[in-house]
């Protein structure tokens, strides 16, 4: 299956060029701080070739009008996508997870206090999860900043270690793109967007 991971938009979807794919999966920051901004990205989430089930979406700490109207921000992706928030699905018999948590930044949305309580939220993620989607990497993994400081989550690295998912997409760090394959797992940091908030990096396609 050919799977195109796109995380950290920032409003700046339209800028980007899609390899075709069966499967997308969208890791957060779309830059959803209003429901216009949600309408534009709803809009060209729609026009991509993939049934609504084949769009897997999560939210991160830019996508406020998640957090702050859940109800009302999930009509706009009704019929477009799949939308995750701590919850999974199913496609072609491979189990998603996924969910918008990360460790506080900046005091943004779905942040957590890093004082263990981000815990109950991995400790949510079925054990027969194949494809794991979240906004915060994991400790060690593609996780770096420019200061080569890692931003991970020991948690979710000892959650995902568990697990083993056959791949794990997320994004958050932008200067972390890339992907790693350690112990069965592939690690995708799909962030296309850079420190500037300019897309430089691809849609990234993966085969599974």
């Amino acid at each position: 299956m050919n799977i195109l991971c796109i995380s950290d938009t920032h409003g700046r979807h339209r800028k980007l060029k899609l390899s075709k794919a069966e499967l997308l999966l969208f890791a957060g920051d779309m830059g959803a701080r209003s429901f216009l901004q949600l309408e534009d990205f709803a809009n060209w989430l729609a026009a991509i070739d993939l049934p609504a089930e084949r769009k897997i979406i999560i939210a991160g700490n830019n996508d406020g009008v998640f957090e702050q109207h859940p109800k009302e921000a999930r009509k706009y992706l009704d019929s477009i996508a799949t939308y995750l928030e701590n919850s999974s699905c199913t496609v072609d018999c491979i189990n998603i997870y996924g969910t918008p948590v990360s460790l506080a930044f900046r005091n943004l949305f779905f942040n957590i206090p890093d004082d263990g309580s981000i815990q109950k939220y991995w400790d949510l993620i079925p054990q027969n999860t194949d494809i794991l989607i979240t906004h915060q990497p994991p400790f060690g993994i593609l996780d770096s900043d420019f200061r080569k400081k890692h931003l991970g989550c020991p948690r979710l690295f000892a959650r995902v270690k568990e697990i083993k998912p056959r791949l794990h997409c997320f994004g958050h760090i932008h200067g972390a793109y890339g992907v790693k394959t350690i112990d069965g797992t592939t690690f995708v940091n799909a962030s296309v967007c850079n420190d500037f908030m300019k897309i430089s990096n691809k849609a990234m396609l993966i085969k599974m």
